[in-house]
């Protein structure tokens, strides 16, 4: 991610991160945030809450699943505190141009807080290069650790605009084992970090980190996309229609394709559980996700159950 250990805390989920950063800043009336259309609801409703304070939520309208640049120049200005987006779409897997829209976001003054859950531990993330101030992920999807455990960035810059404002023991530099209860803050992001945490969670994301890191994230990355392109070949010569965005540099680990309608993408999901083969249905119509544990004979599943779908 190009940064130091100290810019982490951990928490459990999206929206105890995300609030993390929303109730920190010192929002005046009349200020905004802006964020985009179909975002996951517990990475928005942590900023729309704000509007009791004042705080007006714009949000930008995509081009079907892509994020459009300009409709978010449309909507910043300069009373906006802070621009909110996801790195991959969770609905579609379309991944956006985060270092654009960083840039657009400073030019303006504003934070650029990013939710990586859909992309961290499958495709690289750059915080510095990006320009990122702030970021959440949760551990139990492509960091392959559990639910209860969540990762959160915030960089030195954004730190000074941020406060704690659940602040536990490991928020100040002397709350233990003597503590004076001055709100002396940590000099780290475990200022946000508060008490105890979810240790089983935590380990579980440390054994796969230790995991991911030996086998490298370029690598794993080379693997995803290779996998991806693989099952658009396999897809192609099927009938159905894929709803992602071909375009490699928006491309992600997920894939989103649909037989024709919702009833019949119902149907090939549920055959999927059936035969152990998982995957979803989203905005999109079915969405599918591999790793670097897949191979083609999972892909070659996928592909059974289809044929089998469209007879």
């Amino acid at each position: 991610m190009n940064t130091t250990p100290d810019r982490f805390a951990y928490l459990t989920n999206v929206a105890d991160t995300t609030a993390a950063i929303a109730n920190g800043i010192a929002w005046q009336p009349g200020d905004n945030v802006v964020l985009v259309q179909g975002e996951y609801p517990s990475f928005v409703l942590p900023w729309t809450r704000l509007a009791q304070h004042g705080v007006e939520s714009r949000f930008a309208r995509s081009q079907g699943i892509e994020t459009d640049l300009d409709a978010i120049e449309d909507v910043i200005d300069d009373r906006t505190r802070a621009v909110i987006i996801s790195h991959v779409d969770f609905n579609s897997g379309y991944r956006n141009d985060l270092a654009a829209i960083g840039t657009l976001a400073h030019a303006h003054g504003a934070l650029f807080v990013v939710d990586a859950s859909q992309s961290l531990g499958a495709i690289p993330v750059d915080v510095t290069a990006w320009g990122i101030d702030a970021l959440v992920c949760v551990g139990y999807k492509w960091l392959m650790a559990s639910h209860g455990i969540a990762v959160l960035y915030v960089s030195e810059r954004a730190q000074e605009q941020i406060v704690p404002t659940a602040p536990g023991r490991y928020s100040v530099r002397s709350g233990w084992p003597f503590p004076d209860y001055d709100l002396d803050w940590a000099g780290s992001a475990i200022r946000y970090q508060g008490g105890a945490l979810n240790w089983i969670g935590v380990c579980a994301l440390a054994e796969s980190l230790t995991l991911q890191d030996e086998i490298g994230g370029d690598v794993i990355a080379q693997r995803v996309i290779e996998l991806t392109d693989l099952l658009i070949d396999k897809l192609d010569a099927l009938p159905v229609e894929i709803t992602s965005s071909r375009v490699p540099e928006h491309r992600s680990s997920y894939l989103t394709f649909t037989l024709g309608s919702i009833e019949r993408d119902d149907a090939l999901v549920d055959s999927g559980k059936a035969a152990n083969v998982l995957f979803g249905r989203r905005g999109g119509g079915v969405r599918v996700g591999t790793h670097f544990w897949n191979d083609e004979s999972d892909l070659d599943r996928l592909v059974a159950l289809i044929e089998q779908a469209a007879r």
